[in-house]
């Protein structure tokens, strides 16, 4: 049940993120420092609800065994991607699933490029209706195989990449990238849901603060050495940024042929 719940929750604030865009995509809200700063102020206020909600949840004795500061942990668990080969695969798999996230901004770059199709309040009604959309869709999937979802995003984020790479010389309206937006948001919702329930099923009581310290720790050192992928842009082009990650994607998923379906 954990996709599923994942899901639905991810479809609840994907819906709330559309009424957002809709919000600031009418005219009674101008592009302004005045309104990224309020929406600054709106977030911290959710993240501090947020934060009273989790102290009200009781944990049950035993799953907070042994837990500690992430960073210290992750550190002493780095073995692990040396002793345990169902979580290096994964932690590989994960970082080539980076090219999904990684990618979107630059469809946004390319939609601006193109005119007001790019708008940011279209842009944030875009992502937040693919979530509200595919959230609960990828959650039960996840139930059945948390990997095939992983593969399918994967395959589909690589071949929407490898055809605007190819195509974008062509495509002069704004609109078909705000449309190619949406898709990789689609995939990239799908993506997450399905890392997310792999490692939490892969993983037990004993490992799986361990994975997740492990992981976050050496996905953040990738993100930080994958950010040079803009330097792409500087050199090129934004379409050529899309078309390199979309070689990661693709590569994601002949190798995640070699993990184990943890799911079901």
């Amino acid at each position: 049940r954990r996709g599923n719940l994942m899901g639905r929750a991810t479809a609840i604030s994907g819906a709330l993120t559309v009424v957002l865009g809709l919000v600031i995509s009418t005219d009674w809200f101008a592009a302004s420092v005045s309104l990224y700063a309020g929406m600054l102020v709106v977030a911290a206020g959710l993240w501090l609800c947020s934060a009273s909600l989790f102290v009200g949840i009781v944990e049950e004795p035993g799953n907070t065994e042994g837990g500690g500061n992430a960073i210290s942990t992750a550190l002493k668990s780095l073995s692990l991607l040396k002793t345990d080969a169902d979580f290096r695969r994964f932690v590989i798999a994960r970082s080539l699933l980076l090219s999904v996230a990684l990618a979107a901004p630059f469809y946004v770059l390319l939609a601006q490029q193109q005119g007001s199709a790019g708008g940011f309040g279209l842009m944030v009604l875009a992502s937040g209706l693919a979530s509200a959309l595919s959230a609960t869709f990828w959650g039960r999937w996840a139930d059945r195989s948390s990997l095939r979802v992983m593969q399918v995003t994967a395959a589909g984020s690589g071949v929407l990449g490898l055809l605007t790479w190819a195509l974008a010389s062509q495509w002069q309206q704004g609109w078909i990238y705000a449309l190619l937006f949406f898709i990789s948001a689609l995939l990239h919702s799908g993506a997450r849901l399905g890392r997310k329930a792999y490692l939490v099923d892969m993983a037990d009581s004993e490992t799986r603060a361990s994975y997740v310290a492990v992981s976050n720790t050496v996905i953040g050192i990738v993100m930080l050495l994958a950010g040079s992928v803009g330097i792409i842009a500087d050199i090129w082009t934004n379409a050529t940024v899309i078309g390199v990650l979309a070689i990661a994607s693709i590569l994601a998923v002949p190798y995640m042929q070699s993990m184990k379906d943890v799911s079901g």
